[in-house]
């Protein structure tokens, strides 16, 4: 394809990404809207986020992690009623893997030219914001369920397994600040996060008896 039409590709299915939004409800749309536009404003000049350092990050977070949950809520549930602390760890988890790709492109993008968080603050330091996105993930599911928000303290004994394999495995691979080392970050965090959310799932649609 050539740039073109890639272009007129990408409008497209904005557009047919809205439209069919507009079937689930108007509230659901809205959100599906807003994520367009910042997908947009993050990638195309003049803004392009994605070479604004630190901008880059909270944007995919936002839009991804924040967005797309209450998007997702506001399906079934009243919008008023979406648990802020749940919105939080997925504004760090959304993080946590969108930082590794700033390190897997580390090198093509100093080439390029292209200014990223990890272009420019250094691997290093990028590695640490990220992992310690993955603590404060962790963190803020122990505190819903000290305070018996969405999982009750008991459920703690299922999650607390989860989590200590997140923030080691993230680290361990992570830390190698390559391509590999964040390949694996990504994957292993994402099949984790992936779990411990479906135990939650599970356990909120009675599906998981907790005794």
């Amino acid at each position: 394809l050539n740039p073109m039409s890639i272009h007129r590709l990408s409008i497209a299915l904005y557009i047919f990404a809205i439209l069919f939004a507009i079937f689930v409800s108007l509230l659901f749309a809205l959100f599906v809207t807003i994520c367009v536009i910042l997908s947009i404003i993050y990638s195309a000049p003049p803004l392009r986020l994605k070479e604004r350092p630190g901008l880059d990050l909270f944007t995919n977070a936002i839009a991804s992690g924040i967005l797309c949950t209450i998007a997702g809520w506001v399906i079934n549930k009243p919008i008023q009623e979406f648990p802020i602390l749940w919105g939080i760890v997925s504004f760090f988890g959304v993080g946590a893997i969108y930082i590794p790709t700033t390190i897997i492109d580390y090198e093509p993008d100093i080439k390029k030219g292209v200014k990223t968080i990890a272009t420019y603050l250094g691997k290093q330091k990028t590695f640490y914001i990220g992992w310690s996105f993955v603590f404060l993930a962790n963190i803020s599911i122990v505190l819903m369920g000290i305070l018996d928000y969405i999982i009750p303290p008991k459920f703690l004994l299922f999650a607390i397994p989860i989590m200590i394999a997140e923030i080691i495995s993230y680290w361990y691979y992570l830390r190698k600040l390559n391509y590999e080392g964040g390949y694996y970050a990504i994957l292993i965090f994402s099949i984790l996060v992936a779990f411990g959310t479906g135990l939650i799932l599970f356990y909120n649609a009675d599906l998981l008896p907790i005794p």
